[in-house]
């Protein structure tokens, strides 16, 4: 796991420095979203707007939501 970690950090500093590509960014939304990482954490994560991962989600086939979801509050409650 620390290697994913490092590799995510280093996205990170790659993105602040903006020497990420689109197609850098594509990979890291679409690994981290496949770890299971909501698009809310995902754009936290790469400091980078949520609106531009959901596009990039949707762009995969994929839908997320930017809402909270809680544990509490299920179709039986």
């Amino acid at each position: 796991m620390t290697g994913f970690q490092s590799k995510r950090a280093q996205a990170r500093d790659k993105l602040q420095g903006n020497d990420m590509s689109m197609s850098d960014l594509d990979w890291e939304i679409q690994e981290l979203y496949i770890e299971g990482f909501s698009a809310k954490t995902i754009a936290v994560m790469l400091k980078c707007d949520i609106d531009l991962v959901l596009g990039k989600l949707a762009d995969m086939g994929v839908e997320d939501s930017v809402e909270d979801m809680s544990p509490f509050a299920t179709v039986n409650s």
